[in-house]
């Protein structure tokens, strides 16, 4: 499944972000790729949102992908910690979707 967001992604945005996520979870038999380019400003709510969806996807065998990032949403993450550095680095053997969308760790 392929998922778009674009203009802003932020706490305004995160039930929809939430409903998106759920939906491709329950649906999809595989990856969900996700692509950030357009997306012009951000904050930790949905980047959250993305993180905790990454982890259910790995436990019904499934993942999510960021196929493409606007840089200002990579720094966002960058700053915010998400970059795998977290307890997440121990439970994804290092298959943050951050860090696969090119976040420096």
């Amino acid at each position: 499944m392929f998922i778009e967001a674009s203009g802003s992604l932020g706490v305004e945005q995160a039930d929809e972000m939430l409903q998106t996520l759920r939906k491709a979870l329950s649906g999809t038999e595989g990856n969900i790729e996700i692509d950030l380019w357009e997306v012009a400003e951000s904050d930790i709510t949905c980047l959250q949102i993305i993180c905790s969806a990454h982890k259910s996807a790995r436990k019904l065998g499934k993942t999510i992908t960021i196929s493409k990032a606007a840089p200002d949403l990579l720094q966002t993450v960058s700053e915010a910690g998400l970059t795998g550095q977290n307890d997440c680095a121990s439970e994804m053997s290092g298959s943050c979707p951050w860090n696969m969308a090119g976040v420096a760790r």
